[in-house]
């Protein structure tokens, strides 16, 4: 503390002592160094006093007529105006016990008579320095009390805001709940009918086209719709998990030969390197990974005119600590806890990065989507939320015109191959549960009959159209069996089809190569 910079402080000090000499000499060395000096000679006065301008320090006598200074202390110090008003006692009586009664009555100090006026000039610094000092303190206080005052207010008001924005988004949940069972009770029977109209021979090829377009809108429309969904059961935390034991190398098998066949399409050269060490047969939920896949992969081909995607998956280990670190290998053995890790990389338009930081807002599109119209900007959002509930995270790194990487992981457990609940699906056949998640009921969309027509000759697309008319499965089966292996995808399709027995997608497809009336 710099006791110095105290001085400039002009302190009020009051002197009570019934020796006008005593006065006289405190009060000259007071003034002389700055201070403000008040003197009176009774106790009596020094309450009137002080009462009428309350000094900021006083010296006073005990031995005093009438009202000596021990009662004169008692007063003020029952006085809520004075009591804090330090006081210092200045008197001749040097016994402990006169000593201990000044401070009893509550005196901040004692200085014996004779006195040196360096003593009282320096006893009477520091306490007018305590003085400021507390005073500063209850001030600050008082401004703490403040804020901690205002703070309640603003929790108490941010409660409140967040009470009503829970409701809020509770009612809007609800709503678009409601409003999606509703929507969606006509749209099946929309699709259901356009479905059955599609087989119908007595509409022409102009009505047909309306309701393979309806069709394929209603489609739209409901993933539309259950998209609105789960991004509201993602806000919720409603998103549930349906787990189950599966074989992951089929799965990978069919994404890739799905997405292998659309890339080759569009003539972008698709790359899939899957790692030695990736584990077999996992305990995770099947159906959403197969979403989050679906979704980065036909966003990754939407975007890449030309180039490549590279598709990568490899496997790690989750450890609490560096002492329990285990291979993939040992993880399979005692069934550990494992991540598997995704990455996607394209050379297609990528994206700036002033808009990297909005990819995960919802409904947010960044330019190239907004300038292609695709989509509301639901499909990352949802994506982000179903990895996050499966325990992982999803970061993606782009530049504008130098094509972009997703690398996304997901925790899952280990399973064994169980050959009653037939685990191991044949990798070149699709499940239905692939073909649903990837919504395979696209028909005349995914192959057209142009592309037929560049795979297959004339011959071998007549032969197949008849016996599609003629409904005769087999037959259709051994005609699938005559295309190159190079598009296992057309030929899986068309063997999905006939073993749906969906002739008439068959004799769609094969019609406008031939120009051949429907028959029967």
């Amino acid at each position: 503390m710099n006791f110095d910079k105290i001085d400039i402080f002009k302190a009020d000090i009051l002197i009570v002592d019934d020796s006008p000499d005593n006065l006289r000499v405190l009060s000259t060395h007071l003034n002389h160094h700055g201070y403000k000096v008040r003197c009176v000679r009774s106790g009596a006065m020094a309450l009137v006093g002080a009462q009428t301008t309350p000094p900021d320090l006083i010296l006073l006598d005990i031995k005093m007529p009438e009202m000596d200074g021990y009662e004169t202390c008692q007063q003020m110090k029952k006085n809520p105006q004075l009591c804090h008003i330090p006081i210092i006692f200045l008197s001749a009586l040097d016994d402990p016990i006169d000593k201990v009664k000044a401070f009893e009555v509550g005196g901040e100090d004692y200085i014996t008579k004779p006195f040196a006026i360096e003593e009282v000039l320096a006893r009477v610094k520091h306490q007018l320095t305590i003085g400021k000092l507390q005073k500063e303190l209850m001030q600050k206080n008082e401004r703490l009390q403040q804020e901690i005052y205002e703070h309640q207010r603003t929790e108490a008001a941010l409660r409140d805001a967040k009470e009503v924005a829970e409701a809020a988004n509770y009612s809007k949940s609800e709503f678009l709940a409601r409003m999606s069972h509703e929507l969606r009770t006509p749209l099946n029977a929309i699709l259901g009918f356009t479905e059955l109209m599609q087989d119908s021979t007595s509409l022409t090829n102009e009505h047909q086209e309306y309701i393979k377009t309806i069709h394929r809108s209603g489609r739209h429309l409901l993933k539309l719709i259950n998209n609105i969904l789960m991004i509201t059961q993602a806000e919720n935390r409603h998103i549930s998990l349906n787990e189950e034991d599966f074989d992951l190398y089929s799965l990978l098998s069919q994404v890739e030969t799905y997405w292998q066949f659309k890339a080759e399409y569009e003539n972008i050269q698709f790359i899939v390197d899957h790692s030695s060490k990736l584990p077999r047969y996992i305990h995770a939920d099947k159906s959403k990974l197969l979403h989050i896949l679906n979704n980065l992969l036909e966003n990754s081909l939407k975007f890449t005119p030309q180039g490549y995607i590279n598709f990568r998956v490899y496997a790690d280990t989750i450890t609490a600590n560096a002492e329990q670190e285990v291979t993939v290998e040992e993880a399979i053995l005692i069934k550990h806890k494992i991540a598997l890790y995704f990455e996607l990389e394209d050379s297609g338009m990528g994206i700036s990065e002033n808009e990297l930081s909005s990819l995960f807002e919802v409904f947010s599109q960044i330019d190239v989507g907004g300038k292609s119209n695709q989509g509301i900007g639901l499909g990352l959002p949802i994506t982000r939320q179903l990895i996050q509930r499966m325990g992982g995270d999803i970061a993606i790194s782009s530049k504008s015109e130098q094509g972009t990487t997703v690398s996304f992981f997901i925790k899952v457990d280990l399973a064994e191959k169980n050959d009653s609940d037939e685990l191991v699906e044949n990798p070149g056949e699709f499940t239905e549960d692939f073909l649903d998640a990837v919504s395979f009921q696209l028909s005349l969309e995914t192959i057209t009959p142009d592309m037929l027509q560049a795979i297959m000759p004339t011959q071998w697309v007549k032969a197949i159209h008849l016996a599609a008319i003629k409904g005769f499965d087999r037959q259709i089966l051994q005609l699938i069996q005559e295309i190159p292996s190079s598009h296992s995808t057309l030929a899986e399709t068309l063997k999905y089809w006939t073993n749906n027995f969906w002739f008439d997608r068959i004799v769609d497809l094969t019609q406008p190569l031939l120009n051949l009336p429907h028959s029967n």
